[in-house]
């Protein structure tokens, strides 16, 4: 009788923690949505995409997480049917699909290091979205440009390491070498009506080389930003990630526990 309560009590245990791995799937389903959709992020997805060489992983990212979090919704179903019914096919369904997450996490993982620990990767990285905006950056209603304006205006940065990565775009122009919306805006910072809060002062210090601070432009870089920003949640990120994998092997451990319980009763 003991035995059979532990069952009882191991099997609620296990479709309660596949209710929450549900409920973590459909949370990450609606993060990607919210990438896709949201305004400001979309914007830096879009610049993203429209790099030649960029990598295949982080041009879909959104979709990447929309379809992770789906296969998660999928494990947490098989898991909670497949203890609540006794029922070994769904849980063989659930310990393969758990293995694929588990080895998806993992390759993630590996991903973030990389992204956070080498330095000469993110460089070049940089680098080349540097020479891309020198190349394809024209003023006017462009796909290039359109993302890149909203990007500066939202984010109050210009360029990619600084507003000299301009120069080459602005060659000819001897009075403006910075397109308006990496000047300090007044309004709703509206990117496709900018208004300056004193374009004058904005041009002239576009024409300075090396400009630690102005009041008038936004002399840091938009690459800065993302990098400060994966700095910042980049071990929150590594964290998270050991956790979820560490949960799933302990879900796999748990199904097939409860597979063997059942080939014993037979």
């Amino acid at each position: 009788m003991a035995l059979g309560c532990c069952g009882k009590t191991f099997t609620c245990l296990f479709i309660f923690f596949n209710v929450i791995f549900s409920i973590v799937g459909l949370a990450t389903v609606g993060f990607g949505i919210f990438l896709k959709v949201h305004p400001s992020t979309a914007k830096l997805l879009d610049l993203v995409e429209l790099g030649e060489n960029t990598s295949v992983y982080v041009a879909n990212s959104a979709w990447i997480i929309i379809g992770f979090g789906a296969l998660v919704l999928l494990v947490g179903f098989c898991g909670c049917v497949g203890a609540a019914a006794r029922n070994k096919c769904m849980l063989g369904l659930y310990i393969i699909f758990a293995v694929i997450i588990v080895i998806g996490e993992i390759g993630a993982f590996v991903v973030t290091i990389l992204f956070v620990v080498r330095v000469d990767d993110v460089n070049a990285f940089q680098s080349f979205i540097a020479k891309t905006l020198a190349k394809e950056y024209r003023p006017g209603r462009t796909k290039y440009t359109q993302p890149w304006d909203y990007v500066q205006a939202t984010f109050e940065c210009c360029a990619v390491s600084n507003y000299s990565d301009y120069a080459p775009v602005y060659v000819n122009n001897s009075i403006e070498k910075v397109p308006v919306t990496c000047c300090k805006l007044g309004g709703d910072k509206d990117p496709d009506d900018p208004m300056p809060v004193n374009r004058g002062a904005c041009m002239a210090d576009s024409r300075k080389m090396g400009l630690e601070k102005s009041d008038h432009l936004h002399v840091r870089g938009c690459f800065q930003l993302l990098r400060q920003t994966v700095d910042d949640y980049g071990i929150v990120l590594l964290i998270v990630e050991a956790v979820v994998i560490a949960i799933t092997i302990i879900g796999i451990i748990i199904a097939a526990c409860i597979c063997r319980r059942e080939e014993e009763k037979v």
